[in-house]
């Protein structure tokens, strides 16, 4: 009986194998008995790096949870389906034709509990798993990027909301099967059509490649004309405030000379005011004067300024004449040796006439009347003498 059961250990020890998952694998283990004696997906789930023994009636459902990407319209072949390396085409909401080229990057759930879900109702192999998400991902982008005009494709900001739509479709389908989709990238977008024969129509496609390098070369321009006009901004900004600054120094070149100019007119009209004043006091004085000239006193101020002069320039004339109407004086010229020379011809026709009888009355009368002319003006210098010397 022991060797009976020893053999049949042996025999059971050399059915069982061992598996070991990777650091990224889950493993789901399906039991090929009778649901009666456990049959059917096990509850438990291989973890990462976990080793589990598998008995010849198991099967072992291995799942990468790494993400991984679909893609469609790219040239490369390689580990890529046909399907992959053609673009999805679609039409726009106006009839056009349009050539998509997508990537799609999904990763399988790391919860157990899905996995499990995964397992008994979608896929139980990563190839099943990738051909749902290259279905799922074709009807959802034909779906969305149907929905844009022609037009709207060249606009960026609503390129980019259909493509969210197109996420947010895949996510609602897929993620309660445990295949989450990670992101969604539109790679390319051409209007061709694929003609019966397999050929490919691009002739609408040069046309609006023609309009989108004007459209980019509008902008283009349209930006250079707006950097230009903030470069002359800043140019007319700048030189507004060259010109404020040059008026306001021209305003406090203004204002100081302003207060210099009324500083300079203060002081001139100062200065007029005291020459204003000085001349009225000299024409006030001088009119005093003129007014003392024509009283009494006027006639022996003028000749004492007169012996002054003659003091001081030792002439040798002398006034000595009054006016006819003795209001003022004559002037008269007496030269000193004529006048000793008169004298002494007077004395000599005084002896000559005493000598002579006859005609002596009228001699007499002559002379006397030279004389009394003679002292008259010897009276007068002797006068004008004494009144210079006074005066001094």
């Amino acid at each position: 009986m022991i060797r009976k059961i020893l053999v049949a250990t042996l025999l059971l020890g050399a059915l069982v194998g061992c598996q070991q998952m990777d650091p990224t694998e889950y493993g789901v283990v399906f039991r090929r008995l009778p649901p009666i004696v456990g049959g059917g997906v096990a509850k438990d789930v291989a973890k990462p790096g976990e080793t589990i023994l598998v008995m010849p009636w198991d099967s072992v459902y291995r799942f990468d949870t790494k993400p991984k990407d679909v893609s469609w319209g790219t040239q490369a072949k390689g580990k890529l389906s046909p399907e992959q390396t053609d673009y999805v085409f679609s039409r726009a909401s106006d009839g056009n034709e349009v050539a998509l080229a997508f990537t799609i990057r999904y990763q399988i759930t790391q919860d157990p509990s899905k996995l499990i879900e995964l397992v008994e109702s979608t896929a139980t192999s990563e190839e099943d798993i990738q051909r749902i998400v290259i279905a799922v991902g074709r009807s959802a982008i034909r779906q969305r990027m149907n929905e844009l005009h022609t037009s709207a494709f060249l606009d960026t900001n609503t390129r980019y909301t259909a493509v969210d739509k197109v996420r947010s479709s895949m996510r609602d389908l897929l993620e309660p099967s445990g295949i989450e989709i990670v992101q969604v990238n539109l790679d390319d977008y051409r209007f061709e059509r694929k003609l019966r024969d397999g050929t490919i129509d691009t002739s609408y496609q040069q046309r609006l490649t023609e309009i989108q390098q004007l459209t980019e070369d509008t902008e283009r321009e349209r930006s250079r004309m707006e950097t230009m006009k903030a470069q002359k901004d800043r140019e007319q900004k700048s030189a507004e405030a060259k010109k404020n600054q040059l008026v306001a120094e021209a305003d406090g070149y203004r204002a100081q000379a302003k207060l210099r100019g009324q500083a300079y007119l203060e002081a001139r009209q100062n200065e007029s005011k005291a020459i204003l004043a000085k001349g009225k006091a000299e024409a006030q004085g001088i009119s005093e004067q003129i007014s003392a000239l024509n009283g009494p006193g006027g006639e022996a101020m003028l000749k004492l300024e007169l012996a002054k002069q003659l003091k001081s320039g030792d002439p040798r004339f002398v006034v000595l004449s009054r006016s006819k109407s003795g209001a003022a004086l004559d002037l008269s010229k007496i030269d000193t040796n004529q006048l000793l020379m008169q004298l002494g011809i007077t004395e000599g026709a005084k002896d000559d006439r005493a000598r002579t009888p006859s005609g002596a009355t009228t001699a007499k009368a002559e002379g006397v009347d030279v004389r009394a002319d003679l002292s008259r003006q010897i009276g007068a210098e002797t006068d004008l003498s004494r009144t210079t010397q006074s005066g001094k």
